[in-house]
Formats: structure tokens, C-alpha cells, sequence
């Protein structure tokens, strides 16, 4: 009971709260950031995950006639069945959505896809009160904290946003620009990163503060960002090419390099002696070191590689008796989503990975493996082979511990 937590349970370094805030009422709420401010310790950060307006007005739309259709409905398997029922007629109910009818219906077409044990958590829990990022921030200053960051870097970034909008959150403190981005990106869920009121947070962003990170390639790049994006070229910047169009081949270049070598993360000098190595280096490189590492923070602003402090110890190539992570074991017993060593989900939607993920216990070679999952592993490929393939597969997706 998140009212009735123990005074005398000491001080933390990290406080998780994800799922919780919009989804308990208000005292409970309250309870919840008074732990927080009570429990935190010093240097300490708390994760507080949330809904937010303005894009939940959206989203609150489809909560509305969700919780109408269900509403007499008590077992929890029938309110999810009829819950998805209702999102299938309005994603596909329309044949002539016009400017006000198209956005409930991308809505909708959204939840489609969404798991069912989300669905009923989120989007059919009796309590979901979305607020302003300025409301959350003043609930946790009340309390002794303060924000620090989103938990995603890339979701505090410019990326996306015009020159001339940029300009205008440049003049902001930082409380009214995470507000204003909110407004311009209609955002809808946030992870927020809080620490005591006391500290001094220095939000300054600098090429040089890559060199603490290992980075990998971004999970859900759809597109390199666009000339807008990009850092300015510095002074005398003499490449062979203009100087935008350089940018983007540095950063496809990078992107490159880090899937090259996943599941694994490359610290910024590795990452540097792999682009050397290219034959285009010269083109690349040509405008300086500081411009790739301007890149590459111009990268990770845009979402398109990841920052990591601790690598996990992964296997890869597979080893000789390979053996998947005992977690991943564990969740395929309830279901095809795992967590891979990133803690990214992965979804196992193949019979063959479903098959040999729980005998990657460490104690079966490969002649063991093959013998194990017979004709299944081959599909018509000479069976050491195709194993070996499904393997460095798994591998790559970052499931096999070293």
C-alpha cells in the first residue's frame, strides 16, 4: 500500500515507478511523489512514467466509448474481448473518414495492436488521469524534487522540430520548454527522470559527454533526420561534398557501423577506427573528429543510435553450447514476448525460435541442439547449417548470455 510505506525504509538510489502514476487516484497519487521526496536519496533519481496532454485528449476519446461499451461487463477476459470488438468497427467501421473522423480512426487502428494485458491495464483501468507536463513538475516540486530528463534522450531533442519553433523553446527555462515540445509534438506518455530539488542539474549538451557512452543502432530507425537536423557545419568545413549531404553519409555511416557489429555497443573511439577503416573514409572524416563527434550527438538527439553506460556480456558469435538468457526461458512459458539482454521486447513469432529457445540452457551442444529439434530447425537447408543460422539470430537480437 503505497500510502502506508514504512518511514523507516531508508534511503534509495533509484525509485521506479512505471505504470503507477496516472493509474491510481489522486491520494494514492499524492502518496506515491510524497515516497519519492521522503525516500530518494542524495545523488538519487527517480523513473515516474505517466499520461500526458495534450495527445491523451486524443487517446481519452477512445477510453470514452471503450468503458461505455463494457460497462456492464465485470469478468475481465469479456471486457477485453468486446473492448477489442469495438476498436475493430471504428479502425475499419468508416469507408469515407474525412479531417475530424481520420484521427480517431488511426487511433483506434493503433490499439489494434496493442497487447491485450496492456489494453486492460491502460485503456479500460477504471482510474487513467493523463495531465500537463507543468502539473506533474509542480506535484514534484511540492514534494522536494525536481525534474532531471526524460528517461529517453531523444525525446527532449529537437528532431523533427522547425528552425524558427526552436528558436522560440530556446528562450525557455526548462520546465516551459518540455511543456511547449509537448504542445508541438502532441505528446501522450512521458518518462520522467526526477532528483532532489537540491541538486545542481547542468542540462548542457556536448560532443566531448559522448566519450562517456558505448552506443548502438537506434531499434526503430525509419529514416535518417533531415538537413534541418543536423548539427551546423563548423568554420572552414571543406568537404568534398556540401556539407549537409555529408552529415547524412557520416551518420548513415555510423548507423552502419554500430549494426555491423550488434548486438554489441562500440564506444565513440572504436565507432571512429571502424569509420576510418571504410573506404570512404577520407570523405567522412575530412571535416575532424569533432565533427563526427557532433554527429554522432546530432544522432543520438535524433534517435538513430542508443547510449549505454553498461554493456551487457553477451554471446556472440554463439558459443559452443549455446545458452539463452534464463529470463527469456522464463517468459516464453507465459507468452511469445521476451526481453533481450538490451531490455528491448522481442517478440518470437517463428516456430523455430519458439522450439529452441528453452533448450539454450547451457547444456546441450550443437549435435545435441540439432538432434533435439529434428527436421524442424532445417526447412529444406542442411540442418548444422540452418541451426547455426537460427542461432547467430538469436544472437543478434541480443537473447544469448556469453
Amino acid at each position: 500500500d503505497l500510502t502506508r510505506f514504512p518511514h523507516s525504509a531508508g534511503r534509495f538510489d533509484y525509485i521506479i515507478a512505471h505504470g503507477v502514476y496516472s493509474w491510481i487516484p489522486a491520494q494514492v497519487r499524492d502518496a506515491l511523489i510524497d515516497l519519492v521526496g521522503r525516500h530518494l536519496a542524495p545523488q538519487g533519481v527517480a523513473f515516474v512514467s505517466y499520461n500526458t496532454y495534450p495527445g491523451c485528449h486524443l487517446r481519452q476519446m477512445m477510453w470514452e466509448m471503450l468503458k461505455f461499451h463494457v460497462g456492464e461487463l465485470e469478468d475481465p477476459q469479456a471486457r477485453i474481448v468486446e473492448a477489442q470488438a469495438l476498436i475493430r468497427l471504428v479502425a475499419h467501421g468508416n469507408t469515407q473518414a474525412d479531417e475530424y473522423t481520420q484521427p480517431i480512426v488511426a487511433e483506434a487502428q493503433r490499439m489494434e495492436e496493442r497487447l491485450p494485458s496492456l489494453l486492460f491495464h491502460d485503456d479500460l483501468s477504471p482510474v487513467n488521469d493523463p495531465v500537463y507536463f507543468h502539473q506533474f513538475a509542480d506535484h514534484a516540486a511540492r514534494h522536494g524534487l525536481q525534474f532531471l530528463a526524460e528517461a529517453a534522450f531523444v525525446s527532449s531533442s529537437y528532431a523533427g522540430i522547425a528552425p524558427e519553433a526552436r528558436g522560440v523553446l530556446d528562450t525557455l527555462d526548462a520546465i516551459t520548454r518540455e511543456q511547449y515540445l509537448d504542445f508541438v509534438k502532441a505528446r501522450r506518455f512521458r518518462e520522467t527522470l526526477l532528483c532532489r530539488s537540491e541538486v545542481a542539474v547542468d542540462r548542457k549538451e556536448s560532443p566531448e559527454r559522448m566519450r562517456l557512452f558505448s552506443f548502438t543502432a537506434g531499434r526503430r530507425v525509419r529514416a535518417l533526420p533531415r538537413d534541418a537536423d543536423m548539427p551546423p557545419a563548423p568554420p572552414g568545413h571543406a568537404a568534398a561534398i556540401d556539407a549537409a549531404d555529408s552529415d547524412t553519409a557520416l551518420m548513415r555511416a555510423i548507423l552502419d557501423v554500430l549494426r555491423e557489429v550488434a548486438p554489441r555497443a562500440l564506444a565513440l573511439d572504436p565507432l571512429i577506427e571502424r569509420l576510418r577503416a571504410r573506404p570512404d573514409a577520407g570523405q567522412l572524416l575530412g571535416a575532424g573528429i569533432a565533427r563526427v563527434e557532433a554527429v554522432a550527438l546530432a544522432s543520438l538527439q535524433a534517435g538513430v543510435i542508443e547510449p549505454h553506460i553498461v554493456a551487457p556480456h553477451f554471446a556472440f558469435p554463439p558459443g559452443n553450447r549455446p545458452t539463452a538468457s534464463a529470463v527469456v526461458r522464463a517468459q516464453l512459458a507465459d507468452g511469445n514476448i521476451v526481453t533481450s539482454l538490451w531490455h528491448s521486447a522481442v517478440k518470437i513469432d517463428d516456430e523455430v525460435a519458439a522450439r529452441l529457445l528453452p533448450l539454450l540452457d547451457g547444456t546441450r551442444d550443437r549435435r545435441e541442439l540439432l538432434a533435439a529439434t529434428g527436421n524442424l530447425v532445417g526447412s529444406g537447408v542442411p540442418g548444422a547449417a540452418a541451426l547455426d543460422e537460427h542461432l547467430r539470430r538469436l544472437g543478434r537480437l541480443g537473447l544469448l548470455v556469453g
